[in-house]
């Protein structure tokens, strides 16, 4: 009896005590939101990004230098903005006419604050009221702007199922596109690349939207393009081919080792046109060997059948010997 009644008695007062815990946490939110509401005398610091439009220059730029501005405001807004990036931020759209050109600099522009005083005044009036401000000039870094067309460039991965091949390679619309940006910039850029493209396994053509890789400074006339890659099911086969030299004049003589040679064909097997003999050759032209006597040398067929999507030649290279007719001298 006496032990329950303990028991009881303790867990009454952990209720109690509970409750007046609570009570203090419910008072202390009451007195913070209180005191966060009053308004308090402060300097606050902004980053200003101007918007302003000036012939062949960015049109955006943020300040060199941090707009003080001394006013009063609620506590709310003061932590925001000592703790939150976009709370000391300032968009402004000023008129290109304040605008003055700082002598000597070939890109660098300053605001003195007392022409735009108002605006400034305009832009926080939600946020605080204004005292003074701490500061007569900003700065800002309008570069030259330029522009051209660039060929899009492709990044990719790709891998295929057994006996499936790209029968292209990767095709993108637009092939260009205008980038315009820090003119110093641009003459360094040749191409814009897309980010990866990741193929896995294909078989059967690929097609879709990739976001291009941005640079910072320079905007796209783009910002995605379309891409495709033929992808087919293939099937291989081996021909023998002749090696003919073509263009010789008739003073000299081309040996050829070997005089034939394997020609593996890969062909599609939509499209093959399938061989029954082995009426095939490779030609090397004369003109190519640039007056080497002694050389290897890329043979490449006469044609090809229709469907074949590449081949290669076993052995890659041929060894050519030419000499003078009718002579024990050798060509030179």
């Amino acid at each position: 009896m006496f032990k329950n009644g303990k028991m009881f008695f303790n867990l009454e007062r952990g209720r109690q005590l509970l409750l007046f815990l609570f009570c203090l946490f419910l008072a202390f939110v009451i007195w913070t939101v209180h005191k966060l509401s009053d308004q308090y005398s402060h300097s606050f610091q902004y980053r200003v990004y101007a918007n302003v439009s000036i012939k062949g220059r960015a049109t955006d730029s943020e300040s060199l230098t941090k707009l003080i501005v001394r006013g009063r405001a609620s506590g709310f807004y003061i932590l925001k903005h000592r703790f939150s990036k976009e709370g000391a931020e300032l968009f402004l759209d000023p008129e290109a006419s304040y605008f003055k050109v700082a002598k000597g600099e070939k890109d660098l522009f300053y605001l003195l604050v007392s022409d735009i005083k108002d605006v400034i005044i305009e832009s926080v009036e939600d946020k605080l009221n204004v005292d003074y401000l701490s500061v007569d000039t900003l700065l800002f870094n309008y570069p030259q702007v330029g522009g051209k067309e660039v060929p899009v460039a492709v990044k990719s991965r790709a891998t295929y199922k057994e006996q499936y091949m790209p029968t292209t390679g990767f095709r993108v619309s637009p092939s260009t596109i205008i980038i315009s940006g820090d003119a110093d910039l641009i003459k360094s850029i040749d191409s814009i690349y897309t980010t990866n493209i990741n193929v896995y396994n294909a078989d059967s053509p690929i097609s879709g939207f990739i976001k291009l890789e941005s640079i910072k400074g320079v905007e796209f006339s783009d910002q995605e393009v379309f891409y495709s890659l033929e992808v087919e099911r293939y099937f291989e086969e081996i021909k023998e081919a002749k090696v003919n030299v073509i263009n010789v004049p008739d003073t000299v003589e081309v040996t050829v080792v070997p005089n034939r040679i394997s020609l593996i064909l890969r062909s599609s097997m939509r499209k093959a046109e399938f061989l029954m003999d082995n009426n095939l050759s490779v030609v090397i032209d004369f003109n190519s060997l640039s007056g080497s006597k002694d050389t290897l040398v890329v043979a490449h067929p006469q044609f090809l059948p229709q469907g074949v999507i590449n081949y290669r030649t076993d052995p890659p290279y041929i060894h050519c010997t030419v000499s003078l007719k009718n002579k024990n001298k050798e060509f030179k």
